[in-house]
């Protein structure tokens, strides 16, 4: 139908290995992007009985057909993976220019596989992926996390995901 061609990068914290892989066309025009996608790559990279917890489990970054695009509310994407709670489907939707940018380098979704040896983050930046070490970000909440990364690559606007707690009880 001459759709653009969906880009999943499958990285594995392991091995510390990035691969970039077109979506099937047939399943791209089926699941338009964002979570359905993700809903597509999760049913199919699990087996049944993965603990939610486990190295085994994924987690998906997908970003909409039409993320990063002039329409109004576009800028979202979709995190998801198996809950923990449920032991199903933990699912949630992001606003924020992270959707956007992560579009922008030519990359629909990211899969996270597997866990690094030790603390790492991963940098992306015109379509070339590093494996960076986070150790001294490890013990920080979220907001601190993401100012730090800016401050040491010296950039206030590059967009950051990050995880943790978001804040610190004071």
């Amino acid at each position: 139908m001459g759709m653009k061609r969906v880009k999943v990068a499958y990285i594995d914290l392991t091995r510390q290995q990035v691969e970039i892989r077109d979506l099937q066309e047939e399943i791209s025009e089926l699941y338009l992007g964002g979570r359905a996608v993700n809903m597509y790559l999760l049913y199919h990279l699990l087996g049944s009985g993965v603990d939610p917890l486990s190295p085994e489990n994924v987690l998906i970054f997908g970003t909409g057909v039409l993320t990063g695009s002039p329409a109004l509310s576009s800028a979202r994407m979709n995190i998801t993976a198996k809950s923990p709670h449920s032991g199903l489907l933990g699912d949630s939707n992001a606003g924020g220019n992270f959707g956007a940018h992560l579009k922008w380098t030519g990359i629909d979704h990211i899969v996270f596989m597997g866990k690094s040896p030790k603390p790492v983050y991963l940098w992306l930046d015109d379509g070339n992926f590093e494996f960076r070490d986070a150790s001294e970000l490890a013990s920080l909440y979220a907001p601190e996390t993401i100012d730090q990364i800016k401050r040491d690559l010296d950039d206030p606007h590059i967009e950051v995901a990050a995880i943790g707690p978001a804040w610190r009880r004071q």
